[in-house]
């Protein structure tokens, strides 16, 4: 497995690194390090300008700090930077190695504090097609012991379950749960033909202990943010793959509201093909 961590040298950079150590240590992973000048707000670039030369050897120097952290876990490590969007920058990086994981810290959308990963999570998610695990908090150790699998109940949607289940496989995942939410909107399903839907899902993940539901509730990110409350789950996974665009427009929107919502690290699945 190959990783990469966005930073910008925030707390909040600084905890997705952690938590990609976590996992880079399950499944003894590469741990690569990104960062792009556009972390920085339109005055600080003007200001950096004069300084580039300087500027950038101050970043290389702080990234070159983190590899070493890195390679005392024991893990391999590159790092890169790049000098224009970040979406743009980051594509170009993924374009070139074969990641199986990008991990990135946000505070989401309500929080006050700014920071570059909290503007860009949507984007990141919708351009570039990754499996992106966003966290809003740090972790000493991985508990995943109750998973969340979401689902729309599509067929492409039962392989990004298995990409999911795949990737839980080293942790002590004690139930995995798998739920269609129920919006009683105009394009709402029969329960009858949910339900049975649901079971094919559940054969997918016979390995676990699975659960399955369908939950009801005013829209998905409500229903993903209540059931997770009431069930203690510890990581939501949910497709990101559809490439259709009226259906992306749903199902896009529906994964980017969760990742900014939720306080739980959510995983947005984008397998290849």
């Amino acid at each position: 497995m190959r990783i990469l961590v966005p930073t910008d040298f925030s707390s909040y950079a600084d905890s997705a690194l952690n938590v990609a150590l976590l996992i880079g240590k399950a499944y003894n992973a590469q741990v690569d390090l990104f960062h792009s000048t556009d972390s920085f707000l339109p005055w600080q670039k003007d200001y950096l300008s004069d300084i580039r030369a300087s500027y950038k050897t101050s970043i290389e120097e702080r990234l070159e700090l983190l590899k070493k952290d890195v390679q005392k876990e024991g893990l391999k490590s590159e790092y890169y930077v790049g000098t224009g969007s970040l979406v743009d920058d980051l594509r170009r990086q993924v374009d070139m190695h074969d990641y199986d994981l990008i991990v990135m810290g946000s505070h989401g959308a309500r929080a006050k504090e700014e920071w570059f990963l909290g503007t860009y999570a949507q984007k990141v998610i919708r351009k570039i097609h990754e499996n992106v695990l966003v966290i809003k908090k740090d972790f000493k150790k991985i508990d995943f012991s109750e998973v969340l699998f979401v689902t729309g109940l599509e067929l492409e949607d039962q392989e990004a379950l298995k990409y999911f289940l795949e990737f839980i496989q080293p942790f002590e995942v004690k139930k995995v749960h798998i739920m269609a939410v129920d919006t009683s909107g105009f394009y709402s399903q029969p329960t009858i033909l949910m339900l049975e839907a649901l079971k094919d899902f559940k054969e997918i993940a016979s390995a676990f202990d699975t659960e399955t539901h369908f939950y009801t509730d005013y829209s998905v990110d409500a229903g993903v943010r209540h059931f997770s409350k009431e069930n203690g789950i510890d990581l939501i996974a949910m497709s990101n793959h559809s490439r259709r665009p009226i259906k992306r427009i749903f199902q896009g929107s529906n994964v980017e509201i969760v990742v900014n919502h939720s306080e739980i690290p959510v995983l947005t699945i984008d397998y290849k093909n």
